[in-house]
């Protein structure tokens, strides 16, 4: 379901970017411009929410691992050292978020969608 929202809110945003240069570039009236202004912000916000909430569940599994890293093992008793291991195992491998075995909920994902978004802006710009 997310992979098909986002595939509608990376469209909106490219079509509502030639709808806010088409009304710079022919002059009308700024109030033309309110919607596509409105609808691009929310569409932005989004995106940045829930990649923002994948990142964080990503930065909170990457400081348990070095909490886990940073602790006196040697002083803990045996079952507690198997633990630990436990932990540093499972946490040494990337920890990632993955929305409809596409593309990983993170920051630098909500870059890409957004760079993404804008070139396909500039194809559709291109081709009038």
């Amino acid at each position: 379901m997310f992979f098909s929202l986002t595939g509608v809110f990376i469209i909106s945003l490219c079509f509502n970017f030639l709808r806010i240069f088409q009304i710079a570039s022919s002059g009308e009236a700024v109030k033309e411009a309110f919607l596509p202004v409105t609808f691009i912000f929310v569409n932005i916000m989004y995106l940045f929410i829930y990649n923002f909430f994948g990142q964080n569940i990503i930065d909170h599994n990457s400081q348990v691992f070095i909490t886990a890293y940073s602790v006196q093992w040697y002083v803990a008793p045996l079952h507690i050292q198997r633990m630990i291991l436990f932990l540093l195992l499972k946490g040494a491998k990337d920890f990632t978020i993955i929305i409809g075995k596409i593309f990983i909920s993170s920051i630098e994902c909500f870059a890409t969608l957004i760079k993404a978004s804008i070139s396909y802006f500039t194809v559709v710009l291109s081709m009038q």
